[in-house]
C-alpha cells in the first residue's frame, strides 16, 4: 500500500513538472514569436509615426504661414535673399558658414528651425526642411547645408537638401536613387512654391563639392544623401534647375 501511494506521489510530480516545463516552453515560444513579429513590423509601424509626425509639422508650418501679412513674407525673403548674396560674393563661406551672421534665425518663422518644405511626388516623399544637417534633424526629416544658398530661388544660388537613407525607423531619402533626369522636385518656402527639373545625378565622395558650387545666374538645387545604400562611403548627387516658381 505505501509503494502503491509513493508511486502515485511519484507520478504526480512527474506531470506537474512536465505540464510546468510544457508551460514554460509555450511561453518560450510565444516570446519569441512576439519579438519576431516586432521585427517584422518596427519597420513599417515607425516609418508610419515618422510620417504622421513630418505631415503634423508641415501642416503647423502651413497654418503659421497663413497667419502671415504679404508684409511678413516680403520681410523674410529679403533677409534670405540678402544673404544669398552675401555667399555669392564669398565662394570660402561654402567651407566656413560662419563667416556669415544670422543663418540660424532666417525663414525660421515658427522658432522650430522649420523654413519650409520638400515635395518629390515621384517618389511620394514630403518632408520638412530644417536648417542644418545635425544629425538629429537628419533621423526625422530633410536638413539645409549651412553654406549653402536658402532654397528661396533666384540668380547665383545653390540651396543643398539632405536626408538619410535606409533608416528602418523612416523613409526619407531612401528611394532617392530613382529619380532620373528630368524628374521635377518642389521645395515651399512660406509662400512661395519653387519647382525643380532634374538635370544631372552624379555619386561623388564625401569631400569632392565642387558640384555644389554656386554658378553665375543659375539657380540650382541639390538633393543629397549617402549611397551605396547600407554602405554609405560616397554621396548621390541630385541636381535640379528651376524652371518655374507661383503659389503652393
Amino acid at each position: 500500500m505505501k509503494s502503491g501511494k509513493k508511486l502515485e506521489k511519484k507520478s504526480k510530480k512527474t506531470l506537474k513538472k512536465k505540464k510546468l516545463s510544457s508551460n514554460i516552453t509555450t511561453i518560450i515560444l510565444i516570446l519569441i514569436f512576439l519579438v519576431g513579429l516586432f521585427v517584422m513590423l518596427y519597420p513599417t509601424v515607425s516609418n508610419y509615426v515618422n510620417q504622421r509626425h513630418q505631415s503634423k509639422a508641415i501642416a503647423a508650418y502651413d497654418e503659421k504661414v497663413s497667419e502671415m501679412k504679404p508684409e511678413d513674407y516680403t520681410k523674410y525673403f529679403e533677409a534670405a535673399e540678402k544673404y544669398n548674396k552675401k555667399l555669392a560674393k564669398n565662394p570660402s563661406a561654402f567651407y566656413n558658414p560662419d563667416e556669415i551672421k544670422g543663418y540660424e534665425k532666417i525663414l525660421d518663422i515658427s522658432g522650430t528651425g522649420i523654413m519650409g518644405y520638400i515635395t518629390i511626388k515621384k517618389l511620394g516623399v514630403e518632408l520638412p526642411i530644417y536648417h542644418g544637417t545635425d544629425e538629429g534633424i537628419l533621423q526625422i526629416a530633410a536638413g539645409h547645408l549651412k553654406g549653402t544658398s536658402f532654397p528661396v530661388g533666384g540668380d547665383s544660388t545653390h540651396s543643398v537638401i539632405s536626408a538619410h537613407r535606409g533608416l528602418p525607423s523612416a523613409k526619407l531619402f531612401t528611394d532617392l536613387d530613382k529619380m532620373e533626369v528630368g524628374d521635377t522636385f518642389t521645395i515651399t518656402i512660406l509662400n512661395r512654391e519653387i519647382t525643380y527639373e532634374v538635370d544631372d545625378i552624379s555619386i561623388v565622395l564625401p569631400d569632392e563639392t565642387d558640384s555644389l558650387q554656386i554658378e553665375d545666374k543659375k539657380d540650382y538645387c541639390t538633393l543629397m544623401t549617402c549611397t551605396p545604400y547600407g554602405i554609405n562611403t560616397h554621396r548621390l548627387l541630385v541636381r535640379g534647375h528651376c524652371i518655374g516658381t507661383g503659389e503652393p
